[in-house]
């Protein structure tokens, strides 16, 4: 007597035919394919709030830096590589010291807007994207408001702001998973990289101003990041 195939193939000897692996494989693969572990809805965005956010996040990069360079330049003695960016807001520092200060202050507030504008993106984490979002506001406006060398909560405010920012670009980088690959692992690769400089800063390896603005800039350039990807989003998006 034939054997009868363990698949209920009675084609077949006791050994499962090729054809009839396959076919328990994919029933035994449909219920999950079936199933929402992704839906689509849960990570989108309107046309014009994926526009608002990309300006926005855009607006508050490059007016740091356009700021920043400004408030240097004037700032006689000013050394890029040896001197923090918090000294380029202590009035004592600077005639144009305020300009810095204004600039926290347009970041906090344009990356807050921002961060509401395009949380839908990340669908169950938004709220934990927002909570990042608030760190970083609140931790700019004590850097504007106090200065160095003034009390604690200038650090506090230094200590939230870059490690808030770079925090906001892991966590959208590994919380969007309907987001191009590119921008994924800039976003990671850039919130990585901003932790690894704040370590070396905290631990004294590498000049001061080097290291702080490495911890810095890589949020400053996740901002022109996601601004640009965002404005492919609402270029491609239908409503």
């Amino acid at each position: 007597m034939a054997a009868v195939c363990r698949y209920s193939c009675h084609s077949c000897s006791s050994r499962a035919c090729s054809a009839c692996t396959a076919r328990v494989e994919r029933v035994r693969l449909y219920p999950l394919v079936r199933q929402p572990f992704l839906r689509p809805e849960e990570y989108d965005i309107p046309r014009r709030k994926a526009r608002a956010a990309g300006l926005l996040f855009a607006f508050a990069s490059l007016q740091y830096l356009l700021l920043e360079g400004l408030t240097a330049s004037r700032s006689e003695g000013y050394r890029y590589a040896y001197d923090t960016v918090s000294d380029l807001g202590v009035p004592t520092t600077s005639d144009t010291s305020w300009l810095m200060n204004v600039s926290f202050c347009v970041s906090a507030s344009s990356v807050l807007a921002a961060g509401i504008c395009s949380a839908s993106l990340l669908g169950r984490r938004r709220w934990v994207y927002l909570g990042a979002i608030a760190a970083y506001a609140l931790g700019s406006v004590l850097v504007a408001v106090v200065h160095a060398g003034d009390g604690n909560a200038h650090f506090i405010g230094a200590v939230l702001a870059i490690g808030a920012g770079n925090s906001i670009a892991l966590l959208v980088g590994t919380g969007i998973p309907t987001c191009p690959r590119w921008y994924s692992k800039g976003s990671i690769g850039l919130g990585a990289l901003g932790f690894v400089a704040s370590g070396l800063l905290i631990a004294g390896i590498g000049p001061v101003g080097v290291m702080e603005r490495a911890s810095i800039y890589t949020f400053t350039g996740w901002e022109l990041l996601t601004a640009a990807a965002l404005g492919m989003v609402a270029a491609r998006s239908k409503h």
